[in-house]
């Protein structure tokens, strides 16, 4: 999620409790994000993962497993600058469907390698 500087629409307004209680957050669609480092336009932002609200880029064969559930959207824009500024991030949910079904599936051939190795581990542990 990212907080929103100009949402378009709104939902589930707080009703009459004070609006600073609260930040509006986008879940799709063109948000600008506080990015550190240089960006591509296609790569990834994630959360730094510093809790500092910042995000950094990366290109989707870089991603690590833990990543994945720090993804934001796409980058929208190029900049080899690497110090503080906002960027044009692209937040859809097929972004966050793709990624997980491509960590799904690193997880999936892992646990098959992790089984066979143990198969035959097992195998060499009956012939002692």
């Amino acid at each position: 999620m990212v907080v929103s500087q100009k949402p378009v629409v709104v939902g589930n307004t707080p009703g009459k409790e004070p609006l600073d209680h609260f930040a509006l957050v986008a879940f799709v669609g063109q948000v600008f994000v506080k990015v550190t480092g240089p960006v591509k336009s296609g790569q990834y932002v994630i959360a730094s993962g510093k809790n500092d609200g910042l995000g950094i880029a990366k290109d989707k064969e870089a991603l690590t497993e833990s990543d994945y559930s720090k993804i934001v959207g796409q980058a929208w824009e190029t900049s080899d600058k690497t110090n503080l500024r906002l960027v044009k991030v692209a937040i859809t949910p097929l972004d966050f469907a793709n990624t997980s079904s491509k960590r799904l599936e690193n997880l999936e051939k892992e646990n098959k390698q992790l089984r066979s190795d143990l198969q035959e581990i097992q195998k060499m542990l009956r012939k002692r």
